[in-house]
């Protein structure tokens, strides 16, 4: 999405909502900042993200033409967020790959399944990480590149 959608000359179509959360914030918060500063907080951020131009990247899973395709794309676009399909539990050791020597793989569990039967536990997410990965490719632009945040 390229611009905000608007209602009239410099208007954006969140100032109706904003206003609607601010009496409501009002109304019902302990304190002038609290959840007045929450709700208004969501309206910016959603009217920043349709501002902000969002690219998807398909990629075939540990295809030499996909990370070669990923590492060419991320040095052109230069993104500041890269969002990665990964479980968010992977994130402390993503900056470990540094010390590896690839391929490798990463695995999380979670033996608290809420919402999963029993019998499911433990649950297991594997990622194996080959330098021959897009997933590899964007991991190392975020880590390597000041000022990007890797999103899992």
């Amino acid at each position: 999405m390229s611009g905000s959608p608007t209602n009239g000359p410099g208007e954006t179509s969140f100032a109706a909502l904003r206003g609607q959360l601010h009496e409501a914030a009002t109304a019902f918060a302990d304190g002038p900042d609290a959840l007045e500063g929450i709700l208004l907080g969501m309206v910016d951020d959603v009217d920043r993200a349709v501002r902000e131009p969002l690219e998807i990247f398909p990629v075939c899973h540990h295809s030499p033409a996909s990370a070669l395709a990923m590492a060419r794309r991320l040095r052109e676009k230069q993104p500041k967020v890269v969002y990665l399909e990964l479980c968010e539990d992977m994130a402390p050791l993503l900056g470990e790959l540094r010390n590896c020597r690839l391929p490798v793989a990463v695995q999380a569990f979670a033996s608290d399944i809420d919402g999963f039967p029993a019998e499911w536990a433990p649950l297991s997410v594997v990622a194996p990480i080959t330098e021959a990965s897009a997933e590899y490719q964007a991991i190392a632009y975020a880590l390597d590149t000041p000022g990007v945040e890797l999103v899992l």
